[in-house]
């Protein structure tokens, strides 16, 4: 059915199109917005178009210039002008279009238009105007502010197959997006003049082959190919082919940045002309040129409007073979040479020339099929499918009103909706703070707090302050952070810094939100991973202590969403926020490093064939993030004496996670840094010690079968830095303490290489997954309850049972994005989730546990969710359209 009543099935409609633009310009952009309005008005409806009052480049009569009769109104409504200074960047722009859209309303109301058509989405961003809204899509926009209002938007014209695919995926109804490319004007070209007299007027030799190019010589800053047809051009002359290059339609921008190929022989480039005035160059021509690279614009949303007046010009056309451009073309009418490839373009150009039969075989196919892209045509084929729209999503103004409800409308109750999750959040970090406040005061890393101890009352980052012994035992980001709020708050301030550790968790939470949001393109995800985040039970523990883990998983967010908005943007200042991110992640945890190189080159494949961009994005992060760790190194190099980037205890950690017990805590679910609970001082040389486990822990170990002997509770072991004077010697410096059980670790891998260590490691992965508490039976790392044991039990419980039911949804989510080959997106946590797994199995008392990567968890799970929820509306809905029908 249609519409809505007032003009379902009526003759003439009110049509508002509203260009945010200048009008007229030198941009493809006004001569498709004047061809549609006056097709629109041909059809019979009143049309007026709505342009803001802005300072002209082009200051003619818009009909005159575009060469149409004055069949609707041109409105041209006051606005804040400040586009004309760059250096305000996206302020003016947003200004411009805020005046813009404000004033337009009052005018809007006066005219109470059917449908407001529109190409820019930003126009419906202000609230509600009074008619069905159509937004034109040209281009994809990545960014949250477009994204947040094509939900209100009631119809989408699109261009291309792999637009509306993309629509759809971000959870747009099919109903509600329609395919129709762009068209050409047949009238401009009546009248062609003959090919010899254009070449007399233009000064053409008769006999040379022109190769034409028309159009803007950049978009978005991205070539559109002209370097290739310069240097192909090059090529066929050397060849001694008698051709030539002419390309029209550059704006300043453009001259200035092909200016070193003005002087060369066999090129002509010229600037802007009117559209009107393209026929002599079309006549002058032999063979039309539209070597388009393949970028993710061009290959899949692109609809050029110099491609369907090639098509009516009836002369052989070069395309690139990109998608887009097969959806309109077949070899039948065009010639395709692979994009970005020279020698590919040449071949097809000679092809041409040496061919003339079949070049003018597929230039008449090509005319014949251009009656088919007529504005004319699109116009009623876009009114007669508004026409068309579902009842349920076409709606006047008042029925948007009525839709609101007490929440007002879909980006209100967006807001809300997310400042009551994130409310909720800061309500549980007030609700922990009152809690375990105290006892999380009492608790802690013991190092830790010697450090801090140690630096913020002047000793140096030392373990042992009498003697000066320094240090990098510890990696030092969580070390800054603490002695950052003493400084501010006074010393083992625990209040302050409980409290700032919960606002750091609402941040991470919200930034959680933000990369869920923009990653899935869907706002709903956003909510629910934030949901998880918030309600998970053990960061209820883990967010609260005297330890690191909420930074971690503050950076390892931080870096994700800004590692996808560069992918997004392709905007470098999100570079440099990745590589800060890296930085600071490294100096609370260094396993993201090993992460880097793989980042980095999914930068590179993703960004292809765009790849010098990618480079300098790549070496943008990698500069930041050196720039941010080499203070630390140096501190090390000139304390140690050798190259120490953050930390020595990685030795330590690896036997640590691979000795003779470590599978049998990982099976008896005991955190793998937990070997031993106290040790012995030989009392002959202090520097030494025996280890030996908690009675608890070696009963199990002994009950179960995996007690074994070793040197490791049997031998004498060099005590860890800082645990003795440093003025003692022959004392072990910190990287010979590393080397020492590097050492203890391969030797003990060598014997028992197979099945023990293989088998170990795929323990240690599985239970660094499994849905438990992480580590379910760590010793002193109770709940702060942890004395009541029902108390405690159902603690564990309600954790096994919540990321039981996560990691399964998770799984799905997983799949879905397999199916929907998005794999390549969602990379980046891919590889952390792979880096961090493996590092875990390697240095578990490194990675410690999988906490910060559960944010990845929750949106996978999130992701399933959701999709199961389009899945059900979807089947809904068609029950309910199939009872409707029956009633009928």
């Amino acid at each position: 059915m249609g519409l809505v009543s007032g003009f379902r099935e009526a003759r003439h409609m009110k049509i508002a199109y509203i260009s945010n633009s200048r009008f007229p310009s030198e941009k493809a952009q006004s001569d498709q917005v004047m061809a549609m309005c006056s097709a629109f008005a041909k059809l019979g409806h009143d049309v007026t178009l709505f342009v803001p009052d802005r300072i002209l480049v082009v200051d003619e009569d818009p009909f005159r210039y575009y060469g149409k009769p004055k069949s609707f109104q041109l409105k041209r409504i006051p606005c804040i002008d400040l586009l004309r200074w760059p250096r305000l960047g996206r302020f003016a722009f947003w200004l411009q279009t805020y005046t813009f859209v404000r004033a337009l309303k009052s005018h809007l109301a006066l005219f109470q238009p059917d449908i407001i058509y529109s190409r820019e989405p930003y126009v419906f961003a202000f609230g509600a105007l009074n008619g069905l809204s159509v937004w034109e899509s040209h281009t994809v926009h990545h960014s949250r502010w477009a994204k947040r209002f094509l939900n209100a938007i009631d119809a989408i014209v699109t261009l291309t197959n792999a637009s509306k695919e993309l629509f759809v995926k971000n959870g747009i109804s099919p109903d509600r997006v329609f395919i129709e490319p762009d068209a050409v004007d047949p009238a401009l070209f009546d009248e062609m003049p003959t090919s010899e007299s254009a070449r007399k007027q233009l000064q053409l030799p008769q006999e040379d082959v022109v190769l034409l190019y028309t159009g803007k010589f950049l978009t978005m800053n991205m070539p559109k190919g002209l370097d290739e047809a310069i240097e192909a051009v090059g090529i066929l002359r050397k060849q001694g082919r008698r051709v030539r290059l002419i390309a029209v339609g550059g704006t300043k921008q453009d001259m200035e940045h092909y200016e070193k190929y003005m002087s060369n022989d066999g090129v002509t480039l010229l600037s802007h002309v009117a559209q009107s005035e393209l026929k002599i160059f079309y006549a002058a021509s032999d063979i039309l040129l539209m070597p388009f690279p393949y970028t993710e614009h061009y290959a899949f949303f692109m609809s050029p409007l110099k491609l369907f007046e090639y098509l009516r010009i009836g002369k052989p056309i070069v395309v690139t073979d990109l998608p887009s451009v097969r959806e309109i073309v077949s070899e039948e009418e065009a010639f395709f040479a692979i994009p970005g490839d020279v020698p590919s373009l040449v071949s097809t150009i000679e092809t041409i020339i040496d061919h003339p039969e079949k070049s003018l075989e597929c230039a008449k196919k090509a005319e014949i099929l251009s009656k088919k892209y007529t504005w004319d045509f699109r116009a009623s084929r876009i009114v007669e499918w508004l026409k068309n729209v579902p009842p349920s999503l076409g709606a006047s103004l008042h029925q948007k009103q009525d839709q609101q409800g007490i929440l007002g409308s879909s980006t209100q109750k967006s807001f809300i909706i997310t400042a009551v999750l994130l409310l909720f959040l800061a309500g549980t970090r007030v609700l922990a703070y009152f809690l375990f406040s105290d006892y999380a005061a009492r608790i802690g890393d013991p190092g830790f707090r010697i450090l801090v101890g140690n630096w913020f009352q002047g000793y140096g980052y030392t373990f042992l302050h009498e003697t000066g012994c320094v240090t990098a035992f510890r990696s030092p980001g969580f070390l800054f952070f603490i002695t950052g709020i003493y400084f501010l708050f006074g010393f083992e301030n625990y209040h302050a810094l409980f409290l700032i550790q919960g606002a750091i968790v609402v941040l991470a939470g919200y930034l959680l939100y933000r990369l869920s949001t923009s990653i899935s393109g869907d706002r709903r995800v956003g909510w629910l991973t934030l949901f998880l985040f918030t309600v998970c039970p053990y960061t209820f523990y883990h967010y609260t202590q005297y330890y690191h883990t909420f930074l971690s998983t503050f950076f390892i967010v931080t870096l994700v969403f800004a590692l996808i908005r560069l992918d997004q943007t392709k905007r470098l200042a999100w570079a440099v926020l990745t590589g800060i991110a890296i930085a600071c992640l490294a100096y609370v945890q260094g396993t993201i490093l090993v992460a880097t190189p793989f980042l980095a080159l999914w930068l590179f494949i993703r960004w292809q064939p765009n790849w010098k961009k990618s480079i300098v994005a790549i070496f943008i992060m990698a500069g930041v993030s050196m720039a941010m760790i080499a203070p630390w190194a140096y501190r090390n190099w000139t304390v140690f004496h050798e190259f120490i980037p953050l930390t020595t205890d990685l030795g330590y950690g690896l036997y640590k996670s691979n000795n003779p017990y470590s599978y049998g805590l990982n099976a008896l679910g005991y955190a793998q840094e937990v070997i031993s609970g106290e040790s012995i001082i030989n009392p002959e040389d202090p520097l030494v010690e025996k280890y030996f486990f908690y009675p608890e822990v070696e009963d199990a170990l002994r009950k179960n079968g995996y007690y074994v002997t070793s040197t490791y509770v049997a031998d004498w072991h060099p005590r860890p830095p800082g645990s003795v004077s440093c003025t003692i010697q022959p004392q072990l410096s910190e990287k010979e303490f590393a080397s020492y059980w590097v050492e203890k670790t391969f030797d003990w891998i060598r014997l028992h290489y197979w099945p023990d260590f293989v088998r170990l490691q795929a323990q240690k992965i599985i239970q660094f997954w499994s849905p438990g508490i992480h580590p379910a039976k760590k010793s002193l790392t109770q709940w702060p309850f942890g004395s009541q044991k029902s108390l405690a039990d159902l603690a564990l419980f309600a954790h096994f049972i919540f990321m039981t039911f996560v990691d399964l949804f998770a799984i799905f989510g997983v799949a879905v994005i397999v199916r929907a080959k998005q794999v390549g997106k969602y990379a980046p946590i891919f590889i952390i989730l792979i880096v961090y797994t493996v590092m875990h199995s390697i240095f578990a008392g490194y990675t410690k546990y999988r906490i910060p990567l559960d944010n990845f968890v929750f949106l996978f799970a999130s992701i399933a969710v959701i999709d199961q929820y389009k899945k059900f509306r979807i089947r809904y809905s068609e029950r309910k359209e199939k009872v409707k029908k029956k009633d009928l």
